[in-house]
């Protein structure tokens, strides 16, 4: 995921962040989406804590494109919403035949 970012970062001279948040986080409407705390409202985020009721500090991935986008419950029900559609032949973010490679059964 960290390559394919990069390369993506290459070929459009946009960081993977503005990338991501230009053609999936806000045509889908995942406001409360990011990649760094900078990029979303805390307030509409969870925290977690350990088993002695402390939070866990914040963290950053260091390679973030493989596992590091902060989200909440609405806005992954909506990306997932997406894939469900695009199964069907109805995604909104590619052409119908774009999807066809990633969810090939």
């Amino acid at each position: 995921a960290a390559l394919a970012a990069y390369v993506i970062e290459k070929a459009t001279n946009i960081s993977y962040q503005e990338f991501t948040r230009k053609h999936i986080l806000s045509p889908l409407g995942m406001n409360a989406s990011g990649w760094s705390y900078d990029d979303i409202e805390e307030a509409n985020h969870s925290i977690l804590y350990n088993e002695n009721h402390l939070a866990y500090p914040k963290y950053a991935l260091v390679t973030y494109p493989d596992g590091g986008l902060i989200t909440n419950h609405q806005d992954l029900s909506i990306y997932l919403m997406e894939l469900m559609k695009a199964y069907e032949g109805s995604g909104t973010l590619l052409e119908k035949e774009s999807y066809a490679e990633p969810l090939r059964q």
